[in-house]
């Protein structure tokens, strides 16, 4: 009985770390609302994707999101953001199908700038 129990009690604190971080997992992407284009990143990735759309485009987050609501659809720059992404999508399809060669991003239009940058 006595090498029973730690046994047991080794197998009950693995499954519940198991379901623990399975939980811890799923909440990740089950409490974003409202993703539309980017489904299926955990937290993290989407943070990591959303920083980068700041840094292309020389905004902070309010931009498009509104403060306190991240979910909401109510300004126009949102939207508009979801059209740029399938835009980019669409480039790289037709036109960067080697994953080796350099991919379509915001940046390559934006460059730090709201209004894309392009020479005279």
């Amino acid at each position: 009985m006595r090498r029973v129990f730690p046994v047991l009690l080794s197998a009950a604190l693995l499954c519940f770390l198991t379901v623990s971080q399975a939980r811890s997992d799923s909440d990740e992407v089950g409490e974003l609302k409202n993703v539309q284009k980017l489904k299926g990143l955990a937290k993290p990735e989407l943070v990591k994707v959303m920083k980068g759309f700041c840094a292309a485009l020389g905004k902070k987050c309010d931009f498009c999101h509104v403060k306190g609501d991240f979910s909401s659809d109510d300004k126009d720059n949102k939207r508009t953001a979801r059209m740029m992404l399938d835009l980019v999508d669409t480039l790289n399809e037709k036109f960067f199908t080697d994953p080796k060669e350099a991919r379509a991003t915001c940046y390559m239009c934006h460059r730090g700038d709201e209004k894309p940058v392009f020479a005279p």
